[in-house]
């Protein structure tokens, strides 16, 4: 299994393209999504509350709540697009909130925040644009 994230009880990670939740203190694990191609990265929420992963979309998950879905076809906001859109990057903004950065080299290329006590989406600016650069893992945004 590939980790996206680890915190002192949990590891989130993947195999292939299957997102499993790791709770390291009973050693139980969970499935918690699925995403074409493998997650690109994953956050895990402060004291272990939420867990997040990015790669075919956005998806959130709270063990109270369940699961949620973003920017995947007729999920928020785009509940009427055919479109994905495929997330670069992702971070910590603060105790609840997550800045994802969508695929900078697509006609998608943008910064939006998610709100995990609320599930708002903040769209935060366009860009940054990479189209026609080579690829970097890096990006700041």
């Amino acid at each position: 299994m590939r980790i996206l994230a680890r915190s002192e009880s949990f590891s989130l990670g993947h195999e292939f393209e299957n997102v499993v939740l790791v709770d390291r203190n009973r050693g139980s694990q969970r499935a918690i999504a699925h995403h074409y191609g493998d997650p690109t990265c994953g956050l895990i929420g402060p004291n272990d509350e939420w867990f997040v992963v990015g790669g075919e979309g956005v998806t959130f998950f709270d063990p109270r709540r369940g699961v949620a879905e973003f920017f995947r076809r007729g999920c928020p906001p785009h509940e009427r697009s055919q479109a994905t859109w495929f997330v670069h990057a992702m971070r910590l903004d603060g105790p609840d909130m997550v800045r994802i950065l969508f695929d900078p080299w697509s006609d998608y290329a943008s910064v939006w925040a998610l709100r995990a006590s609320s599930l708002e989406l903040l769209k935060i600016r366009d860009g940054p644009s990479l189209a026609n650069r080579a690829y970097q893992e890096n990006v700041a945004f």
